[in-house]
């Protein structure tokens, strides 16, 4: 489990998330609007399929995979031994 935070904002430039991963050696971020709700997730490989100029240009929320592609997202209020199951 990780401690430090793991999400940025949507509207992060895509190039700075790059660099913020690099930085940071993390390859998957929440992605939360200006009201704190989780949109979804983005990774480094999400980042990879952009092209060079699309890097400079786009914000997060112009990138990201729809949340909808996750398909069994765990509760804060479901039991540890649950999220295990659903992982294995």
């Amino acid at each position: 489990m990780r401690t430090e935070r793991t999400s940025v904002w949507e509207d992060m430039p895509v190039i700075e998330l790059a660099n913020k991963m690099l930085d940071d050696k993390t390859a998957e971020y929440a992605v939360l609007n200006e009201s704190g709700e989780l949109k979804g997730f983005v990774t480094f490989d999400d980042i990879k399929k952009l092209s060079d100029e699309q890097r400079y240009i786009l914000k997060v929320s112009d990138m990201m995979p729809s949340l909808d592609r996750v398909s069994d997202v765990i509760q804060e209020e479901e039991e540890a031994i649950e999220a295990l199951k659903r992982m294995m």
